[in-house]
């Protein structure tokens, strides 16, 4: 027994297509919004799923699509600026997950899976449904859309990313974007698949990385945003390969393979957000990016708002109300977001920094003692 019958979700991102999927696996009618003309994704190259976000998609059955359709990975290592491998682990399964430690996947594989999963299970998805503005009553919550189009339903879920228009709309005071100081370069390296994950911390470029793909790799460089490319640089891949320069080992073997075709290679500042409990306000709650949003030192971004749209899911259909579904939500959800975004935040800073190093790994230590937890 579900305490809400209807749900509006408002974003067609990761976040939004999950919880979409598992609100409506429990009987809820689902009406997905997306402002774009067609529900594609714009994350990025590729991504990487540590076993917890694996074990919120194995409930609602997307984990098994995720491992077909991506690289299982079993070890992570680290590497020093020369070159030399400082560390090698095994990937983390968390709560005894029945799923790898790591996935990596390309982003157009992944919204692929989530689009079919929401579809097939029951939610209406509709594009070109760009909402201006939300409205609520002791009856029901409304999205008014820049046509004039009113969607309504027992809830609203805004999962429209870090740059909330919900967000603004409901909390016009709290958590705007903060500007990090930061930034992402995420490049293709076609044909070339690798089968670990790997990192250079402490050099002159920052963070350097590499998730595996299917048939390809996904490069990732954290940098300090006064080396940006300008905004209207047209050769962005050209900007990577004289920012990575002749850094040796790892980057020196995947850069020759860079893919320099329009929109291979990407530039984003990094922003954070946190929006204080609760994330809620009537019958309209945030979630994921929108609610809080960090760096991707800890590649758990996406993981938290994919937990987030399962936990609400489990907590609306526990609950006898809507209250206290939400209240259980935030109790749920609050503590441990808040440890992982905080150490994200932390490590993306003292990456940069020299000696950051004690910094680093205290914060690492915290977020894997609160991942190895439930949630």
């Amino acid at each position: 027994m579900t305490s809400i019958s209807s749900a509006l979700v408002v974003g067609g991102g990761i976040v939004g297509l999950v919880t979409a999927r598992a609100l409506a696996l429990r009987g809820t009618r689902v009406v997905l919004l997306e402002r774009k003309p067609a529900i594609t994704d714009e994350g990025g190259i590729g991504i990487g799923m540590q076993s917890n976000a694996m074990n919120a998609l194995g409930e609602i059955g997307l984990a098994q699509a995720c491992v077909d359709n991506g690289v299982p990975v079993d070890k992570i290592s680290v590497f020093a600026p020369n070159g030399s491998c400082l560390m090698s682990r095994p990937t983390e399964r968390y709560c005894n997950s029945p799923w790898p430690g790591f996935t990596g996947i390309s982003r157009s594989a992944l919204h692929s899976i989530l689009v079919d999963g929401a579809r097939d299970s029951g939610v209406e998805l509709i594009v070109g449904a760009e909402v201006v503005s939300v409205r609520q009553d002791g009856d029901g919550a409304t999205a008014v859309l820049a046509d004039g189009r009113l969607y309504s339903a027992d809830l609203l879920v805004c999962a429209d990313g870090i740059h909330s228009r919900v967000r603004a709309a409901v909390f016009p005071d709290r958590a705007k974007p903060v500007p990090l100081g930061e930034g992402v370069w995420r490049g293709l390296i076609e044909g070339l698949q690798l089968h670990d994950v790997s990192m250079m911390f402490g050099g002159p470029v920052g963070t350097i990385g590499y998730t595996p793909l299917q048939g390809d790799t996904y490069l990732y460089v954290v940098d300090k945003d006064s080396n940006a490319p300008a905004r209207d640089e047209p050769e962005v891949a050209a900007c990577l390969v004289e920012r990575i320069g002749d850094v040796p080992g790892f980057p020196a073997l995947l850069l020759p393979h860079l893919s320099h075709r329009p929109g291979d290679v990407t530039y984003r500042p990094l922003a954070s957000v946190w929006l204080p409990a609760p994330w809620y306000v009537g019958r309209i709650v945030i979630i994921g990016d929108a609610a809080h949003a960090g760096p991707p030192t800890l590649a758990q971004g996406a993981a938290m708002g994919i937990e987030d749209g399962v936990v609400l899911a489990q907590c609306l259909e526990q609950a006898s109300s809507l209250s206290a579904s939400l209240d259980a939500f935030m109790q749920r959800r609050y503590e441990r977001v808040t440890t992982i975004v905080d150490a994200s935040i932390t490590i993306s800073h003292a990456q940069m920094e020299p000696g950051g190093q004690a910094r680093m790994a205290e914060a690492s230590k915290a977020a894997a003692n609160t991942l190895a937890q439930p949630y």
